[in-house]
Parts: C-alpha cells; sequence; structure tokens
C-alpha cells in the first residue's frame, strides 16, 4: 500500500475515493445491511480517509527513517540490561527517534493542512472553498484569496513555533539526560 500511494498525488487519491464510493457505496451497504445511501454519506469523511491514506504513508517513512537512525549498539546494549522488547521500544527506540521524527511529522501536517484546499473537488466545503463562495456574491476574488492565503499562512506559522518550542523542551530533556 505504501508503495503504491508513495508516489501518487493528493488530488488523484480523492477522486479515486470519490469515483469507487460513488460507484460502489449503494451495493457495499445493502450488502452489510446497513440503511444507507451514497447520498447521506458525508463528503468530509471521504476527504479525511484520503487525507489519512498519505498520512500513513508519509508517516511510515517518517518513522522507518527516525528508527533506523538509532544504532544497533543502543538494542544490544538494552539487551544486556535485561529489558524486554517492549521496554526497549519504549525507553530506547522512542525517546531516539522521535526527535529525529518530529520536523518531518511536523512538516506532514502543515502539507496536510494545505492539502485540505483540494479536498473541494469532491464538494467538501474547506477554507478556500468558503473563500470562492464567498467572492462569487460580491466578485472580490482577489481579495478572498489573499485572505485564504493569510489563514493558511497563519496557521503554518502556529504550528511552526509550536514546533520549535516542542524541540527546545525535548533539547533540554535530552541535554539533562
Amino acid at each position: 500500500m505504501r508503495a503504491l500511494l508513495k508516489g501518487v498525488p493528493l488530488i488523484l487519491v480523492f477522486l479515486l475515493i470519490f469515483m469507487v464510493t460513488s460507484q460502489n457505496f449503494n451495493r457495499v451497504a445493502k450488502a452489510l445491511g446497513w440503511h444507507m445511501h451514497y447520498g447521506d454519506l458525508p463528503m468530509s469523511l471521504l476527504a479525511i480517509i484520503g487525507l489519512s491514506l498519505m498520512a500513513m504513508v508519509g508517516l511510515s517513512e517518517t518513522f522507518r527513517g527516525a528508527f533506523e537512525s538509532v544504532k544497533t549498539v543502543q538494542f544490544d546494549a538494552a539487551r544486556s540490561l535485561g529489558m524486554t522488547n517492549l521496554q526497549i521500544i519504549r525507553r530506547v527506540l522512542i525517546p531516539q527517534a522521535f526527535p529525529v521524527a518530529l520536523p518531518m511529522i511536523i512538516n506532514m501536517l502543515i502539507n496536510l493542512i494545505k492539502g485540505t484546499a483540494i479536498a473541494s473537488l469532491i464538494s467538501v466545503v474547506e477554507i478556500l472553498s468558503t473563500a470562492t463562495q464567498a467572492a462569487s456574491s460580491n466578485y472580490k476574488y482577489f481579495e478572498a484569496y489573499i485572505a485564504t492565503a493569510i489563514i493558511y499562512w497563519l496557521m503554518t506559522i502556529v504550528i511552526e513555533r509550536a514546533a520549535v518550542l516542542l524541540e527546545g523542551r525535548m533539547d533540554k530533556k535530552t541535554r539533562r539526560a
């Protein structure tokens, strides 16, 4: 699954989920005994599924790289102390891998927030589509898009500042240990 979705753009994931769901949902729901139709399904759920799939792919790559950054000597030392596999994961692997993974996790979060703008293709009302709808009544598209850009920019700044603070706290803990 990871290799399949790794090179696929988010817009294609949204469109494929939309197409597959629109063509097969009623049949699957009837087979499972659900009393739902495709029209009852919220489109935001399809966007959440698409964003979750892309996050899953990105996070698996992020954590694979972070886990590989922990030296095997660390595992040997933990085993020599008599730690179980669960203790090694909790006390050795995660504390050393998470600081390596954190910048990529934050980057992925920012990309997912920006990726929500693409969700408007499958009729999900989000920031960009709301701005477009508002601008269609007064024909002030430029102002609406500038306001949307500022909103995305502010969200990104808040996330980046929070990440810097979190990285600083983690760095202090690491230095203390």
